[in-house]
């Protein structure tokens, strides 16, 4: 019976005092879980001038894309196929209903965290992988995921998949130095116009406010989000 923002913040802390465990027994650097060096799949040069570096696919990012789809498979067959799962979404509709329909409400709640948590631990595992693991990781990970959810809409599976993709794809454009692509066409401006050497909308160190503004924008556009989910 605890309110749902009572939940949240009592995660937040629980979060907080699990970094400072691990910073207690396994200190502040940053440690990789891949033994070896990331094998590179395969390489493309960008065909444009004055990039820096092309675009590289390591191995574990191949394992991060292959597991990702399995899993989304595997979640929206047992969401529509599977009877617990049809009761989950009836749940996430109506609880009152559900319940007065003799679905075991307490069952599905415990389920339904069983799901988030494992699934949580399989993109945990699969970043880590890929990127260097700090006990301050998850803090920068908090807000793209929340404003994802947001996004997409609050109990809606599919939103927060589609609301990952756009504040991704806005981080990723927000800091994108857009000097590489207008460069070619450098000739055809005026000539009182110079194109700067830096053209990012932001620069990397704020990368972690672009899902802030994200957020407040549907906030005030679209409170259910793309997919009309609930209202927070």
């Amino acid at each position: 019976g605890v309110k749902p923002i009572v939940m949240v913040i009592g995660s937040l802390g629980v979060t907080l005092m699990l970094q400072g465990l691990i910073r207690l027994f396994s200190g502040t650097g940053g440690q990789s879980l891949y033994v070896d060096d990331r094998k590179e799949i395969f390489r493309i040069a960008l065909p444009f001038e004055g990039a820096r570096a092309p675009i590289v696919v390591t191995e574990p990012q191949i394992y991060l894309f292959v597991i990702t789809i399995v899993a989304v498979i595997a979640l929206h067959l047992f969401l529509n196929r599977s009877r617990l799962g049809k009761a989950m979404r009836a749940m996430s509709d109506n609880p009152e209903l559900a319940q007065a329909s003799g679905i075991n409400t307490n069952t599905i709640v415990a389920v339904t965290w069983v799901i988030a948590g494992g699934l949580a631990a399989i993109a945990g595992t699969l970043l880590s992988l890929d990127v260097t693991f700090k006990p301050d990781l998850s803090f920068f990970l908090l807000l793209p995921i929340f404003a994802a959810a947001i996004v997409g809409g609050v109990g809606h599976p599919y939103g927060a998949i589609a609301g990952g993709f756009v504040v991704g794809f806005a981080e990723t454009l927000a800091v994108f130095n857009w000097n590489v692509l207008l460069r070619p066409f450098q000739d055809s401006f005026p000539e009182w116009l110079t194109l700067p050497s830096n053209l990012a909308f932001v620069g990397t160190e704020y990368k972690i406010v672009v899902p802030f503004f994200i957020l407040v924008a549907i906030l005030v556009w679209r409170p259910t989000g793309l997919f009309k989910g609930k209202v927070i």
